[in-house]
């Protein structure tokens, strides 16, 4: 425990260092300052993606598997696919986790990925006011199709809770459907 502790304090001061020398506005500083702890007691400063970098694909993709095995048992359209689109799947998928308070989305930004809420909660929003709530089994972003092209939101999602976000973005979401044609229907079966 000295030594995850020694780690945090040189990690922790070099966050307040970078706030500092830049002159974040207080309300931007203590945002920061949440998603470090709230990454650090995650993931103890192991970023997954550079820890696989050399590692050959099986392993990347067994061990991605499992990394994201909640959203890969629990949402039809990535259980129902065949064992080779899951595991190629599974090393295009990213998680990301997002503090209270933090936009996922704001109304206006292009959209160019699935988004699955694996853990907490998210409000949206429109004209500040709440107009749904999305939870554990949730998904929201542009399902994509391929006749169709990248929207732009029409509203704003924002963490109500600390919450963990899966997220396909549709360059790999393209890929798969090209590598597993048969995929297609899934996705449009369980996500229309």
């Amino acid at each position: 425990f000295i030594l995850e502790d020694c780690i945090e304090a040189v990690v922790s001061t070099q966050s307040t260092g970078y706030t500092d020398v830049n002159q974040f506005p207080l309300d931007l500083r203590n945002r920061m300052e949440d998603y470090f702890y709230y990454h650090w007691y995650n993931s103890k400063g192991i970023e997954h993606s550079k820890m696989m970098e050399s590692w050959p694909r099986t392993l990347k993709e067994d061990t991605s598997l499992f990394l994201h095995r909640i959203l890969f048992a629990e949402w039809p359209v990535f259980n129902e696919a065949s064992t080779g689109c899951r595991r190629a799947l599974s090393s295009r998928v990213e998680r990301h986790g997002f503090t209270p308070g933090d936009y996922i989305v704001h109304v206006e930004d292009c959209v160019d990925c699935v988004y699955f809420v694996v853990r907490g909660h998210v409000k949206i929003l429109r004209d500040g006011d709440v107009i749904g709530i999305l939870t554990k089994g949730d998904t929201f972003g542009e399902k994509w199709w391929p006749s169709a092209s990248s929207g732009k939101s029409n509203a704003d999602i924002q963490a109500m809770t600390y919450a963990e976000i899966e997220v396909l973005d549709h360059t790999n979401l393209r890929e798969i459907l090209v590598k597993f044609p048969d995929y297609w229907q899934m996705w449009h079966k369980n996500l229309k």
